[in-house]
């Protein structure tokens, strides 16, 4: 289920807004902290969330079960704090997890804070640009029958490029909703990889770059390659329904010539 359920009793309301953050949980073992500058965050997140961060909750990745968190050199009017996680164990290790950040509620709720202090965290990466969103993947099921992906995409060998996944139509929604939304299901956590000939090429990306935009929109980065070869972009995306999807594409590196 996604969406954190409704305050009750004094200060009662719903959240209104929320923002999605990549834990690099690449190397590792369970339990594990997690630490979030929320320095990065816009203006938008600044001027919505109540002045004392009382609204601020986090959840796992469907959306809905909370986590024990704490704020240290929270200043609102600076635009500063530093979220902290308490202990937890991350679904996937060896991947990049995804966690959301709670706010803008339309009661008065009480501080969700509660003190912990965090051992070596892991880094929760907030990405708080939007675009532009060039060399787009628009997941869907590949054509029966084929053998390679029929996105293409052209680099040269010196660039280093975004590729934006737009998986969204993908996760599945509910009829009705709960907790005011429609929202059902979330991605969980990623993995990036560019293969050639079903080789990793390791040198050709940054895995631990990858970052989620909203809900549906992520980002990898590639670069590198050798001109005149066709490399294989691959996003493993799992889901809190338990799904794994793949989306990949065909990254053509070509060198134009003066």
């Amino acid at each position: 289920m996604s969406w954190i359920q409704p305050t009750t009793g004094a200060g009662a309301g719903r959240w209104l807004r929320r923002f999605p953050f990549t834990v690099d949980f690449l190397a590792g073992a369970n339990p594990q902290y997690v630490r979030a500058e929320l320095s990065h965050l816009p203006d938008s997140f600044w001027d919505n969330v109540l002045s004392s961060g009382n609204d601020l909750r986090v959840t796992e990745a469907d959306g809905h079960s909370p986590l024990g968190f704490t704020v240290t050199g929270w200043d609102h009017a600076l635009k500063t704090g530093t979220l902290d996680m308490a202990s937890m164990s991350l679904p996937q290790s060896g991947a990049l997890n995804v966690l959301w950040g709670y706010y803008m509620h339309t009661g008065t709720p009480a501080s969700a804070w509660v003190a912990n202090t965090p051992v070596s965290p892991l880094n929760g990466r907030l990405y708080a640009a939007s675009g532009p969103y060039t060399n787009v993947v628009r997941w869907s099921p590949e054509r029966r029958g084929a053998t390679k992906p029929r996105k293409r995409l052209v680099k040269q060998a010196t660039e280093t490029m975004h590729v934006w996944w737009d998986v969204s139509r993908m996760l599945g929604q509910r009829r009705n909703k709960h907790n005011g939304s429609t929202l059902d299901e979330e991605v969980e956590s990623l993995n990036f990889q560019v293969l050639q000939g079903g080789v990793d090429q390791a040198a050709l990306y940054t895995e631990s770059l990858t970052r989620m935009v909203g809900r549906g929109l992520i980002r990898t980065t590639v670069h590198a390659g050798t001109s005149g070869q066709d490399y294989t972009a691959s996003l493993t995306v799992r889901t809190t329904r338990g799904r794994t999807i793949n989306p990949r594409a065909i990254i053509k590196v070509q060198t134009v010539q003066e």
